[in-house]
């Protein structure tokens, strides 16, 4: 098997990898109801918050009739908010309240100590490979997309 094979059923596993880590995380969040995409959206958007809805679904990797059903509930509750841009004024510009932050904050910290509870039964020399190996995956995914924008 050729190692371009061998990439491609790899990362064929990427989502059962996900799968098993998030399949049983509920944040139990008062006061909303947001399913998994919102969620993920949101503390995206503490990191990418003012740009186009245009960007913002390219980055996210969601079709944009998607990302905007997504960003009208994040809106809707209060977490978030749409302006148009002043220097041009058929562009959305998507902005994360300080509401949102908060929220984005307390299910981050939650899914942090599930990680914690689940990859706790791994031994260490596996906890470990998981760490460098998604950092291997990050640093890569970021170069491959600094080569896809020239």
């Amino acid at each position: 098997m050729n190692d371009y094979r061998k990439l491609f059923e790899n990362i064929g596993f990427f989502p059962y990898f996900v799968k098993a880590l998030l399949e049983d995380f509920d944040p139990e969040l008062e006061d909303t109801t947001l399913n998994r995409t919102q969620r993920k959206t949101l503390i995206f958007l503490t990191k990418e918050s003012g740009k186009t809805m245009s960007e913002l679904s390219e980055r996210a990797v969601l079709e944009k009739g998607s990302f905007t059903t997504v960003i009208d509930k994040l809106i809707a509750e209060g977490l978030a908010e749409r302006e148009r841009d002043e220097n041009d004024r058929r562009k959305i510009i998507v902005t994360i309240t300080d509401k949102g932050r908060e929220i984005a904050e307390t299910i981050s910290d939650k899914l942090c100590e599930h990680l914690e509870t689940k990859l706790s039964r791994l031994p260490e020399e596996d906890f470990k490979e998981v760490i460098a190996t998604t950092e291997m995956v990050k640093k890569v995914s970021m170069k491959l997309t600094k080569l896809n924008t020239k």
